[in-house]
């Protein structure tokens, strides 16, 4: 299974459709768990990363890892509503476009959120808890309400959670990975990370699977 669609699919698990009182700017840091692995994932689990960064601003995220094939990113921008997954495949480096709502790609599709009152602390922060439902799984995710969800998002099928997610769980073809929030720090964060690097080619999908065959041959 893709490691980029579980990353993506914690993208998709965060859109909402109304604010908190202010809008984060900071670093948040996650473990990583894997409770389940799916057939034929068993083998990789050294290969899996066990930390991942979010640099949040406004409506700006940046997700990145480590992981044996090097660092992973992804980058959403919410005003535009377009998201780019970082690639350097033996040195062909390549931004492939996405968008905050292609749902089907990671298995979203008739998608509804459950806001319950359950609630717990993470990082220090009161945390309510949301299930998002699909058609193979139910996604958990808590949220802090004290700061807004950087990927909100009024067109998305997906209904809403009104805060910043501190913890994620989601299931992707067997594997279920968690997100655990360990550091929560407010400080400033530049604009710049949230561009694509000097150096990297816009690719669609289609264009990335033709790139793939090409090194295979």
């Amino acid at each position: 299974m893709s490691k980029f669609a579980l990353m993506f699919s914690l993208v998709l698990l965060l859109s909402a459709s109304s604010l908190p009182p202010r809008a984060f700017e900071g670093t948040i840091t996650f473990s990583i768990a894997y409770p389940e692995l799916g057939e034929g994932m068993a083998g990789m689990v050294s290969m899996l990363p066990t930390m991942q960064e979010w640099k949040v601003k406004g409506n700006k995220l940046r997700m990145s890892q480590q992981s044996m094939g090097g660092e992973q990113i992804i980058i959403v921008n919410q005003a535009t509503g377009k998201g780019y997954v970082l690639l350097n495949i033996m040195g062909n480096k390549l931004a492939l476009e996405t968008t905050a709502n292609d749902q089907e790609l990671i298995g979203l599709s008739g998608t509804s959120v459950e806001l319950t009152k359950d609630s717990k602390k993470i990082a220090g922060y009161n945390c309510k808890k949301a299930i998002i439902i699909n058609d193979s799984a139910e996604n958990v995710v808590y949220y802090t309400p004290d700061f807004a969800n950087p990927v909100a998002n009024d067109n998305s099928r997906l209904q809403q959670f009104p805060g910043l997610p501190l913890y994620l769980k989601t299931t992707q073809q067997g594997t279920t990975i968690e997100l655990t929030a360990q550091e929560v720090k407010e400080e400033s964060v530049s604009d710049a990370l949230f561009e694509i690097p000097a150096g990297y080619t816009i690719t669609s999908q289609d264009e990335l699977i033709e790139i793939m065959q090409q090194m295979g041959r």
